[in-house]
């Protein structure tokens, strides 16, 4: 490799040098120099270089060494960094407008409020890297490995993520709006806040991404999985509305007094402490989901699937549960207080720790009266515990 100086470098590019490809420009102080438009770095040694608010547009970087050089402020539209080296790569505010990153490794580089307008990043590996702020319009990250990166109000408008990773990245705030998603990994991701109206998220991974306060009113939801993720009560309407499966779903906490989810599958969701006050979940499926402390007063749930679910301290007072399913339930410290209970499906076992509203000798009365209208209307699985239930409650009068 042929050894440069800042003034040849200079020099060559007055005399109309575009050519230095495989040139060693290594450690070099090359600021503020405009390179010729087109100009070919390729393959050359630009490792701890200085180009800060250097000029390089459609210049080509592709295989080139840029290992801890310094592109500050530097203008690169257009410019080629396939397969180039850029570990270390310091490139705070720099103009990467219609840029080719396409194969390179970036990282854990910090791309902080960048211009990557219509760049190609496509199989980029983007590990960890910061984009917080950055501009990615357009951009293409087909493909791209986004783990962990920090695009917390990334501007991602029309830009083309099918097939990327974006698992645990930090989307806070960020703009989707248009964004192609297909089959993208988002599992884990933070989406709180974001903007994706007209997203495509067909076939998307939304395992255990936080949906909060998003605008999914006009996304393709398509096969999305939601198992785990996080809903209010404005994207939990907008997810029904769509049909999307809710299977695992994280709804702890939250108020859907209500809100009609008849023949939703919410097998396995989280809904503890929720607010389900006459709620319609006529024929849903809640089998083995969470739903400790809920308030399911006055709710609808007619031939709902309870099966195996958590049900501890669930407030049931006056709800419809005619040909639910509760076997398997753990109903310690339930409410059924004025509950229609026509053909229901329960453990009688289980009865031994639902809470009566009345105590003392009413609440006795209560339980026999309960006890006789289950062996009249259910359909019951009789265990070897109700013997040991009654006399226990015996003892309470």
């Amino acid at each position: 490799m042929t050894k440069l100086t800042r003034e040849d470098v200079i020099k060559s590019i007055t005399d109309g040098n575009k050519d230095f490809n495989g040139w060693d420009l290594s450690g070099l102080d090359l600021s503020n120099v405009k390179f010729l438009q087109t100009s070919n770095l390729s393959g050359a040694n630009l490792s701890g270089a200085n180009l800060s608010n250097a000029i390089l547009v459609l210049v080509d970087f592709s295989e080139t060494n840029l290992e801890g050089a310094n592109l500050s402020e530097a203008n690169l539209e257009g410019a080629n960094l396939s397969e180039a080296n850029l570990e270390g790569y310091q490139l705070y505010k720099s103009n990467l407008k219609n840029v080719s990153l396409k194969n390179t490794y970036l990282s854990f580089i910090d791309l902080d409020g960048v211009n990557l307008e219509n760049a190609n990043l496509e199989n980029a590996n983007l590990i960890y890297a910061c984009l917080k702020g950055a501009n990615l319009y357009n951009a293409n990250l087909y493909n791209a490995n986004l783990e962990g990166a920090e695009l917390k109000r990334a501007n991602l408008i029309n830009t083309n993520l099918s097939g990327a990773n974006l698992e645990d990245a930090n989307l806070k705030g960020a703009n989707l709006e248009g964004a192609l998603l297909w089959n993208n990994n988002l599992k884990g991701a933070n989406l709180k806040g974001a903007e994706l109206e007209n997203a495509n998220l067909e076939n998307a991974n939304l395992k255990n991404v936080n949906l909060k306060n998003v605008n999914l009113e006009t996304a393709i939801l398509k096969n999305a999985i939601l198992d785990g993720a996080e809903l209010d009560f404005l994207t939990l309407l907008v997810v029904v509305e769509k049909g999307a499966n809710l299977k695992g779903a994280n709804l702890n906490g939250e108020n859907l007094e209500r809100v009609n989810l008849e023949n939703i599958n919410l097998k396995g969701a989280m809904l503890n402490d929720a607010n389900l006050k006459g709620a319609e979940l006529e024929g849903a499926n809640l089998e083995r989901a969470y739903l400790k402390g809920a308030n399911l007063e006055g709710a609808n749930l007619e031939g709902v699937n309870l099966k195996g679910a958590n049900l501890k301290g669930v407030n049931f007072k006056g709800a419809n549960l005619n040909y639910a399913n509760l076997k398997g339930a753990n109903l310690k410290g339930a409410e059924l207080g004025g509950v229609k209970l026509s053909k229901t499906k329960i453990s009688i076992v289980n009865l031994v720790y639902i809470k009566f509203i009345i105590p003392g000798t009413r609440q006795l009365i209560k339980l026999l009266d309960f006890v006789k209208k289950i062996l009249n209307n259910l359909d019951m699985l009789f265990e070897i515990g109700i013997a040991i239930g009654i006399a226990i409650c015996l003892g309470i009068g």
